[in-house]
Order: C-alpha cells, then sequence, then structure tokens
C-alpha cells in the first residue's frame, strides 16, 4: 500500500509512550485482520473515498487511524501494510488550547473540573454525593459524583454509570457529564421527568477515568497504557481478575463490583457515533445476547440528537466490531 499523506511527518508520541498516530490503508478484509492479530490499537476507521458502505455491502478501502511505534510499525511493513505518520492532531491543539494554557478558549485544568464537581455536591447535599472510586498512577482521585433523592440511604432502585475520558486526550464526555450533573441537580423539583429520574434511579457520574491522561494530553495513562484495552475480555483475556491491570483500570473494576449497574455509557471523542457490544467479535461477527435491547436504547438515545442521528458512516449506531474490533475494552467487559 502506498503511503497515504504527501508530506514527510515526523513521528509525534504522545506523553508517557513511544506511540504516535499514523494512517494505514486497508484494501481487504484481510488487511483489518492483520491489526487484530498484531492487537494493533486503532482510533478510527473511514472509506478511503469517502462513501458510506452498507453494513452488508461488499468490503471497500478504508483508512485506519492507528497509534503505534516504531517496532509495530516494522510489523505492519513485514505483513504488507504500510503506516504512514500524520500530525498529532491532540497533542498540537493541547499545546494550543490545553490546561494551562492562557487563551479565551483554554481547557479547564483538573483542579478546576474538580472543584466543579464539589461545588455541585456543595450546593445540593440532599442529592449528591462526591466519591473516590481510586487513584491514578500519579496519585490524582478518580471522582464520581452519586445523584439521587437520598443518597446515604442503599435503595432498591437502579444503578446507572456514565464514564468518560478513559483516553486523556478525549475531553468532550468531562464536559458533557458535569453538565448532566448539572442539569439533573438544578431542575430536580422544576423538571417532573428529570425530577423522576433522580427519585428513582441511583445515577453515578465519572467524569474523567484518566486523569494523567488528562492532565498530560495523552491517550494513555502514565503507564504508557491504553486503558480501553486493559480490561478482561470474554476472548483474549476471560479471567476476571482486577490483579496485575493499570490502577485506573483496577479502580473502575473494584468500583463497578461494589454496585449493581444495570447499564452504563462510555464517552470517547472523535465521531459522531454510539458503538454498542461487542466489540471483540471479528473473526466471529457475533451479537451479544441483550442485541435487540442494546439497539432499541442505542436508537433513543441518538435519534434525540440530529447530528448523529444523521451522522455519516458508522454512525449513527453501530456494533463495535461492525466498525472495528478492539480486545480489553471497557463496554465488553
Amino acid at each position: 500500500a502506498e503511503p497515504l499523506a504527501d508530506e514527510v511527518v515526523v513521528p509525534e508520541p504522545f506523553p508517557f509512550s513511544d506511540r504516535y498516530p499514523a494512517k494505514v490503508l486497508l484494501s481487504s478484509s484481510g488487511d483489518m485482520a492483520i491489526l487484530v492479530s498484531l492487537d494493533i490499537d486503532v482510533g478510527n476507521v473511514l472509506p478511503v473515498d469517502g462513501g458510506f458502505p452498507g453494513r452488508d455491502d461488499p468490503f471497500e478501502p478504508l483508512v485506519a487511524t492507528v497509534y503505534i511505534n516504531d517496532g509495530e510499525a516494522q510489523l505492519l511493513a513485514q505483513a504488507g501494510l504500510t503506516a504512514t505518520p500524520i500530525p498529532n492532531e491532540s497533542m498540537r491543539a493541547f499545546r494550543e488550547y490545553g490546561p494551562g494554557t492562557t487563551g479565551p478558549e483554554a481547557w479547564p485544568t483538573f483542579e478546576e473540573f474538580v472543584t466543579r464537581m464539589q461545588g455541585i455536591a456543595t450546593a445540593y447535599p440532599n442529592l449528591v454525593r462526591m466519591e473516590s472510586i481510586g487513584q491514578s498512577v500519579q496519585g490524582r482521585e478518580i471522582w464520581a459524583l452519586k445523584i439521587t433523592d437520598n443518597p446515604d440511604l442503599e435503595e432498591d432502585e437502579p444503578e446507572f454509570r456514565y464514564s468518560s475520558t478513559m483516553h486523556g486526550n478525549e475531553g468532550v464526555g468531562t464536559e458533557l457529564t458535569i453538565r448532566l450533573a448539572e442539569l439533573l441537580t438544578s431542575s430536580y423539583g422544576s423538571d417532573p421527568d428529570l425530577t423522576a429520574l433522580v427519585d428513582e434511579m441511583e445515577i453515578w457520574l465519572c467524569p474523567i477515568h484518566n486523569p494523567d491522561g488528562y492532565v498530560a494530553g495523552s491517550r494513555n495513562n502514565a503507564n504508557g497504557v491504553n486503558l480501553n484495552r486493559d480490561y478482561p475480555d470474554r476472548i483474549t483475556d476471560p479471567y476476571d481478575d482486577p490483579t496485575g491491570r493499570e490502577p485506573e483500570t483496577q479502580a473502575m473494576m473494584y468500583f463497578t463490583y461494589d454496585h449493581r449497574f444495570v447499564m452504563g455509557a462510555n464517552y470517547h471523542t472523535g465521531a459522531l457515533v454510539l458503538n454498542y457490544p461487542w466489540d471483540d467479535t471479528f473473526y466471529y461477527n457475533e451479537w451479544a445476547p441483550d442485541d435487540a435491547i442494546y439497539y432499541e436504547y442505542c436508537v433513543g438515545y441518538a435519534i434525540r440528537n440530529p447530528a448523529i442521528w444523521n451522522a455519516p458512516w458508522p454512525g449513527p449506531i453501530t456494533r463495535g466490531w461492525e466498525w472495528y474490533a478492539i480486545n480489553g475494552g471497557m463496554q465488553d467487559w
């Protein structure tokens, strides 16, 4: 495959890691299988020609955005695929707008987000508790907001979990989850629908799963690990044990063990699409046992957001493996 860029781009690795973004042309399903077999970190896959393939159409050329180091680039080359480094746009944006910059569009610092969460908990003590579910590699707290009408009681009601920013350079969901907390609390008692959610559910919001990555503008945690490849996987790593995993992964696993979440959602950044299990069935084309329920709820979510509902492929909704396959993802776990 020929390189996909006219200019020569010097690899721009993320902090904590030697991995940098690159493009790989996929001319066949066999090329996609190579990425899976080499356990390449894939971030996005889109049609080369800008078209939008149907779910059952024949394979058409795709371009994958991957995050690799030089050794993985060599492995891809040995398999007949060319990885062409591309600009690390998120790192460039981080240097221009990230926490600590002084421009009017500077992103909030981690500490500012924490202060904002503390403000919600302080302003609504009858509805909100702010709890740490664990610490990051560098010792930052991983905060979660519990929102319910009796936050100090263990009531017999469904529990729901929103989380975000397990990739530290994907921060849109941080803002969205905190705004959701602000909406639920400020509307309590005045909006019947939102009041009912708070009264009848136990809602947990974890806006920054990877605080070290957010602070540094890195996709990975401070050990250079992609947290969304670190969870037990029913195919490649089926033993459900936190031992030996990253601190952030262990925190989320133990947090989940302590609750009975009937549903959860996890925000990423980079595409307008709602992605649901399975992610890890590239070789099997398997549907999850709860596929019909996932589909119904995904439609219900996406149809209320025109930008998502009218988004091109892979949107508005997709089973993960129909887009691209990963192992060790949180949603499959």
